[in-house]
């Protein structure tokens, strides 16, 4: 479960952020996770309050966390593409699984099989809410 050391990386970030700030709390931590990381944001949210325990300025924060849809450009016809596999099931498994389908891949408008992928594999601290 990658999940719990993105988590544990986040309070690293939030940590270092939280001293060299001489913040006492933080409120929220908003956090942007391409669809291609793989992350699934219940267990994101579950590893962060796990972690957080361990923190008195994160206690009572909570993270909030935006998906980003995939994208891939077609390499014959510059087609960027989003993907979004979270919109075709609300089940996590079926949409990584999902994910591993080829065709999933393919130019929309040409059907090229050709395309790479230009977003969606980003995990970004965006910002924090602190209480100063």
């Amino acid at each position: 479960m990658h999940e719990f050391s993105f988590a544990s990386n986040i309070v690293d970030v939030i940590m270092q952020n939280v001293i060299k700030n001489h913040v006492s709390k933080v409120i929220s931590v908003l956090v942007e996770i391409g669809e291609f990381t793989m992350i699934i944001p219940d267990f994101l949210r579950h590893s962060y309050d796990i972690i957080k325990e361990s923190h008195p300025e994160l206690v009572n924060s909570h993270i909030i966390i935006t998906s980003v849809p995939g994208k891939v450009q077609c390499e014959d016809c510059g087609t960027i593409t989003e993907i979004s596999f979270k919109k075709a099931s609300s089940d996590s498994i079926d949409a990584s699984l999902a994910m591993m389908n080829p065709s999933a891949f393919t130019c929309k408008k040409c059907h090229g099989s050709k395309t790479t992928i230009v977003g969606g594999r980003q995990a970004l601290i965006k910002s924090m809410k602190v209480d100063e």
